[in-house]
């Protein structure tokens, strides 16, 4: 990769830009100050800045521009507008953005856009007492009174307040399930998602009911609701809970397996024409489809957004024949994904997905750099003693980079579930060829039965006992004693 002096970070064009904005978004924000000011001085500093080009320094007042548009836009984002304070039950009107089904009824996410007849604009989170049906899309209203969701009390408790308070969603309020009005559905593609999920849940449930299922469904459609908290608590003290979530890891595999199968599908064709092309440059345009589909599947999750933005980097740097730097594309995602929502560097599993990342990038070789092992050499090496070099490479790089992961993640875990995973230095070396497998299955399976759903029976089959294989390695790994140690939040 590099070093990252000052010569090396001219060739990483938007690592600066974005340190920049997401620091303006995380600072500026706190500052009692209109958003209009931040908007203005962004715009004066930009124009000074574009003024100046030619002139050396003149990097920095872009930087400096960045970093009052980051203010701007989180300040904007975080008011709320229309808001009753009054205390007494109001009409609200909105959009549904999420809905999490809870043993008394629906949770939805609700994006008020009406508060009686008045123009608004705030996040609800909207208990429904009693079945109904909502679906994300739809246009819906009640009678509630808003109650605004207090941080946590307790010393040492973790809360997800401030990002409420960042994306202006930190109210609350209930209504029963026949006050529930319905003024649109959702529309077209959002009801044939939830159809999709829905007839998916019942094939995969026709083979197997028990947790297997739900790790089928959590990493095939993004249903981690389906799993207990038994499953959760097996994975988290195993050091495998990221499997749970459809992460980068997730993305990236399924990035690399699609673009694989469309090269080598292009390669066996028998078109002269195609092989006079680098194949690389057909296959990475055919990939990003079917990559974002399943990003779209799984209900955009934020670490499986930000995978999806670096595989389309590294397939357009394909395309056009350009180098792609891992440390460049990730500051990219994080300026798309903190300008699409502000709120993001607050949000835990972002940075959890972007600090390990950056210690996969950073951490991992400078460990590796410092084990005493020499890397394979075709040049000097041949046959079994070759592949064995490789194979022992294999496992040390996946050694260290486990090892980088956990040291870097490790103070945050520890600052909000006061728990520090030990197990997973050796479960995630050992699980990882599994893992990957059942990613790729499940995310096949998703495919298929969208596009031909006769043929998805094997693949169920298939991710059931791959689920099942994992599911046992994680229980296993979760009663080993020290697999997890309880520890007091740092200061």
């Amino acid at each position: 990769m590099g070093g990252l002096g000052w010569r090396e970070l001219r060739l990483r064009p938007a690592l600066a830009p974005a340190l920049a904005f997401v620091a303006g978004v995380v600072l500026l924000g706190e500052l009692p100050v209109s958003a209009w000011v931040w908007a203005a001085a962004a715009v004066g500093v930009a124009a000074v800045g574009a003024r100046v080009a030619h002139r050396t320094g003149a990097h920095s007042l872009v930087l400096a521009a960045f970093f009052s548009a980051g203010g701007w836009l989180a300040v904007e984002r975080s008011t709320a507008r229309g808001l009753p304070t009054d205390g007494l039950p109001h009409r609200l009107r909105g959009r549904v953005q999420s809905v999490f089904e809870t043993p008394t009824g629906p949770l939805v996410k609700l994006d008020v856009e009406r508060v009686d007849d008045t123009p608004a604009h705030f996040g609800l989170s909207l208990a429904i007492d009693g079945a109904a049906r909502v679906s994300p899309g739809d246009d819906v209203a009640c009678v509630t009174r808003l109650r605004e969701r207090l941080p946590a009390m307790n010393p040492g408790e973790w809360s997800p307040h401030r990002k409420l308070v960042r994306s202006a969603q930190q109210w609350t309020g209930g209504c029963a399930s026949e006050r529930l009005v319905h003024h649109a559905w959702a529309p077209l593609l959002g009801r044939w998602l939830a159809g999709a999920h829905a007839s998916l849940t019942e094939r995969v449930r026709a083979e197997e009911t028990g947790p297997a299922g739900s790790v089928v469904l959590t990493l095939a459609a993004g249903q981690r609701a389906t799993l207990s908290e038994s499953v959760e608590d097996d994975f988290a003290r195993s050091g495998l809970a990221h499997v749970l979530s459809v992460s980068g890891l997730h993305v990236a595999a399924l990035a690399l397996a699609a673009f694989v199968v469309f090269r080598r599908a292009l390669i066996w064709l028998p078109f002269r024409r195609l092989r006079r092309l680098d194949a690389r440059q057909l296959a990475a345009p055919l990939a990003v489809p079917l990559l974002w589909a399943y990003v779209a599947f799984t209900g955009w999750q934020p670490p499986a957004v930000r995978s999806g933005l670096m595989a389309s980097a590294v397939f357009v740097a394909f395309v056009l024949q350009r180098r792609a730097d891992a440390l460049n594309a990730l500051a990219g995602a994080g300026l798309v994904m903190t300008a699409v929502d502000p709120s993001a560097p607050f949000d835990l599993s972002v940075q959890l997905s972007f600090l390990s990342l950056l210690a996969l990038i950073v951490v991992g070789p400078a460990l590796r750099g410092l084990v005493p092992l020499d890397p394979p050499h075709p040049s000097r090496q041949d046959g079994w003693v070759l592949r064995l070099a490789q194979w022992r490479e294999v496992l040390v790089g996946t050694a260290c980079a486990s090892v980088a992961v956990t040291l870097v993640t490790g103070p945050v875990l520890l600052l909000v579930f006061h728990r520090l995973g030990l197990a997973g230095l050796v479960s995630n070396v050992l699980l990882l060829p599994v893992v990957s497998a059942l990613v790729v299955v499940c995310a096949t399976l998703a495919a298929v039965h969208v596009l031909v759903p006769w043929a998805a029976g094997p693949l169920v089959w298939a991710s059931v006992k791959l689920a099942g294989c994992v599911l046992a390695a994680a229980q296993a790994f979760a009663a080993l004693p020290y697999a997890a140690v309880e520890l007091a939040p740092p200061p």
